[in-house]
């Protein structure tokens, strides 16, 4: 049991220890591109080990509860992949509102006006969300702590077809 929490605590730090190196500014543009990709991945991968996690412990141990949390997982994995691809969809579907061509143009000077009003210089540096879901991690290691130390249940005896026939008593 110590081995396996061992096992958990190297992965963790090194799944953190991955995420914050890809914020330090010595990494070149490629490997901060493909780990901003790879880090939008990382939830629904984390969901997704912990449905199947959730229903190997409900084989396991006939539990019901596994089950629910089962049901959590299947909608965090569902909404994370499957409703934005349904929102792209529908939005692709919808006519393409823009504003008339004199309108747009004013717009454009406008924000150009601001722009130089309050940044001289140039425009600030863009402001990146790197997502770490850091709570799906700990609630899946605790479902599989508790999976863990579930007596496991063995396979019941199918009746009829091969089964040996059952022994009389002297």
């Amino acid at each position: 049991m110590l081995d396996g929490m061992k096992t958990i605590v190297v992965i963790l730090l090194c799944l953190v220890g991955a995420w914050l190196g890809l914020l330090t500014m010595h990494t070149p543009d490629w490997a901060f591109n493909i780990g901003l990709k790879v880090s939008h991945w990382l939830n629904p991968v984390v969901h997704l080990v912990g449905l199947a996690l959730c229903i190997w412990a409900y084989r396991s141990s006939r539990k019901a509860g596994y089950l629910l949390v089962a049901l959590y997982f299947l909608l965090a994995v569902c909404s994370l992949t499957l409703v934005p691809a349904v929102n792209r969809a529908i939005a692709a579907r919808q006519p393409e509102r823009r504003l008339a061509q004199e309108v747009e143009h004013q717009y454009i000077q406008e924000l150009g006006a601001l722009s130089e009003k309050y940044y001289p210089s140039g425009p600030p540096p863009g402001r990146i969300n790197i997502p770490f879901p850091l709570g799906p991690i700990i609630l899946v290691l605790g479902v599989w702590v508790l999976a863990k130390r579930e007596p496991q249940r063995e396979a019941e005896p199918i009746a009829g077809g091969n089964a040996a026939p059952p022994r009389a008593s002297t």
